[in-house]
């Protein structure tokens, strides 16, 4: 999404009211923390970092950002625990930590300095920390060898499709029992062309919203259906189509660059 250093009052708006539609919208808290901070709101930013911390607890840039904000609104204590966690998760970029001026307020600090010196002595003689991101061992699964068992409510899905003449589209992010009774498994885009190609009366898609939207628009004269018609996606609704056309009617030289996948 364009953005423009005029208008900040606007942006501020409209990630606000994104974000009330999907208040776990990591990207929309990231903008609005930076765009609180940049117009002066302090407490705004410090309230969207200590949300992100929240909602990714690993994230050692998370922490030191939070760690920022702690320091501009002399926090100092807090902020020098937060700088302390984001080094333990694997935030080692001390030369930037050194001249950051958000950090300011903790330069007098003696302990920030020891910091400072303890890192430089590891990194000259560790050329790569390896982040603690990654406290637990992945899952690795073996290739289905045999045909899965279907439950009853799956033979009843089949013979409804059969009976309807319908193909049924999974997106690759549904659970293995629906992608099991799926015809297609893929992305969005790709989903809607197979649909186009199969010869089916009605069209069963199992996505979010604008899916079976674009599924409609490439099979205009077939059915199509979608399970469960509150399935949204926060990334699309973060764009609605009325603020989009009232910013590019305000703002008439912004070019808008949209992706489908």
């Amino acid at each position: 999404m364009a953005r423009t250093k005029e208008d900040p009052e606007w942006e501020i708006g409209f990630f606000e009211s994104v974000l009330k539609r999907a208040p776990r919208y990591i990207d929309v808290i990231a903008i609005l923390g930076g765009l609180y901070t940049k117009t002066g709101r302090l407490d705004g930013g410090l309230r969207m970092e200590r949300r992100m911390v929240r909602l990714c607890p690993r994230d050692a840039t998370a922490h030191y950002n939070l760690a920022c904000l702690l320091a501009l609104t002399d926090r100092r204590a807090g902020a020098m625990k937060t700088l302390r966690h984001a080094i333990e998760l694997g935030y080692i970029d001390h030369d930037w930590r050194e001249n950051d001026p958000d950090l300011a307020t903790l330069h007098d600090y003696p302990e920030f300095q020891d910091m400072i010196n303890l890192l430089k002595v590891i990194l000259s003689s560790r050329p790569f920390i390896m982040p603690a991101v990654l406290d637990y061992d992945p899952l690795i699964l073996a290739p289905r060898s045999f045909p899965p068992e279907f439950t009853a409510i799956q033979h009843e899905i089949l013979a409804l499709k059969k009976e309807r003449n319908a193909v049924i589209l999974a997106h690759n992010y549904q659970i293995e029992s629906i992608q099991q009774v799926a015809d297609y498994v893929g992305d969005s885009l790709g989903l809607s062309y197979q649909a186009q190609a199969a010869e089916a009366d009605v069209i069963l898609f199992c996505g979010v919203h604008f899916m079976a939207e674009t599924a409609k628009i490439v099979n205009p004269g077939r059915t199509v259906l979608l399970p469960d018609m509150d399935a949204g996606c926060s990334l699309s609704d973060s764009c609605p189509a009325d603020r989009l056309a009232a910013y590019k009617t305000a703002h008439p030289e912004v070019y808008v660059v949209a992706y489908i996948n």
